[in-house]
């Protein structure tokens, strides 16, 4: 049996309600009663009642939390160990890191160069569950591609993407999506009741998420539809830190209400209390203008039959799976308002949208299929040691 570690990025940690969207997808993916392969997930824990917890198929590997913990908490060590504390965390995991056959690393681009320095000989698997490979230059490419075996990314759209910035990275690279639980994102609009028509927005606050823009759509949709509701929930970064960019979207907000608007802006709220926010909503809207590696509260919201307005852009299409739900222009007002008022003003045209694309993500994106994508890569990579 091969032995496979699972590395995540040191700023995240193995705990089902602390651990961010890479957490989830680990412990959704690995924690599978029939596995073939016997996995260790390397990182932080917090010591509480949700950390991850062994199982038949996956073992929690945790070490020196407590020196961790200074090491990022405190904004003086943090600062003047920046460099150095990467190094640190893939030292305190070099036993497990060398015992491995396959390594898998998570998001962390910068960790594949230090762990060939520590000699580790095995296949390395990086996991990109974003764009941020686009930003590197040729010659980092050309490097990455030398010490890595296979480059995961989150959408066919952002492969084909890659592949035409960076000719010159000439491993293999597989898709795999990002999944759903269907106990936590699921249909319940049977049990609410609401007034006004209602749009709403989850997500991250930034200049690529174009939330400025979309305030401005909702003042233009006001015109025609006087009492309609907008609810804005996230952050500036992840788990309800602000940023300079929120400051401005509350600014905005203040004013529109202070006119006609009826924007209720709830902050950040986790990922385990959502499910009653996209229910709530008649439409959800996100508009990135730049990139979008996946679209992962596109499939969330359509996992509760709740519609979607995304922009025609990186993975969102392929998150969406229908073309009438996507606009091509998000700075467009017109092109957006008429595309939002369409479906707001046509149940049956909701009614057929909504069917078609809950069909699609449930039968795509829930964990039992994420599984069987990533369990076809490692098979793969299974049969090149069976053959070496």
């Amino acid at each position: 049996m091969l032995n496979i570690s699972i590395l995540i990025p040191l700023q995240e940690y193995l705990n089902s309600y602390r651990g961010g969207a890479i957490a989830r997808w680990i412990w959704h993916v690995y924690t599978c009663k029939k596995a073939d392969y016997q996995f260790n997930i390397l990182g932080r824990i917090l010591n509480d009642e949700h950390d991850f917890q062994n199982t038949d198929s996956l073992t929690v590997v945790s070490k020196y939390n407590h020196l961790l913990n200074i090491l990022t908490r405190l904004p003086i060590v943090r600062n003047i160990l920046k460099p150095y504390i990467s190094s640190i965390y893939l030292k305190i995991y070099k036993k497990n890191i060398l015992a491995s056959d396959i390594l898998e690393i998570h998001n962390s681009i910068e960790y594949v160069s230090k762990i060939r320095d520590l000699k580790f000989s095995g296949k390395i698997i990086l996991h990109m569950h974003n764009d941020y490979l686009n930003k590197l230059t040729k010659e980092s490419l050309t490097t990455l591609s030398n010490q890595v075996d296979l480059l995961i990314l989150p959408s066919k759209a952002l492969k084909n993407e890659f592949l035409s910035i960076h000719p010159e990275f000439t491993q293999s690279i597989e898709v795999v999506h990002n999944g759903y639980d269907p106990k936590n994102f699921f249909p319940q609009k049977e049990i609410t009741s609401k007034p006004n028509p209602t749009i709403g927005y989850v997500g991250r606050f930034d200049k690529n998420k174009n939330i400025l823009n979309l305030l401005d759509i909702y003042t233009v949709l006001l015109e025609n539809i006087p009492n309609l509701e907008f609810y804005l929930i996230g952050s500036g970064k992840s788990g309800g830190v602000e940023n300079k960019y929120q400051r401005l979207v509350s600014k905005k907000i203040k004013k529109i209400n202070s006119q006609n608007g009826n924007i209720k802006y709830l902050g950040y709220i986790h990922n385990d209390g959502l499910n009653k926010y996209y229910n709530l909503f008649d439409l959800f809207i996100s508009l990135p203008v730049d990139s979008e590696a996946f679209g992962m509260t596109f499939v969330e919201a359509l996992a509760c039959k709740t519609l979607c307005i995304g922009t025609n852009l990186g993975g969102i299409p392929e998150a969406i799976g229908c073309t009438e739900l996507l606009v091509n222009n998000p700075r467009d007002h017109t092109e957006v308002t008429e595309k939002i008022s369409k479906i707001l003003s046509n149940k049956s045209l909701q009614k057929s949208l909504v069917e078609k694309a809950f069909k699609y993500v449930s039968t795509r994106f829930q964990w039992e299929a994420i599984r069987a994508e990533q369990f076809k890569v490692l098979n793969k990579l299974q049969k090149d040691f069976t053959y070496a």
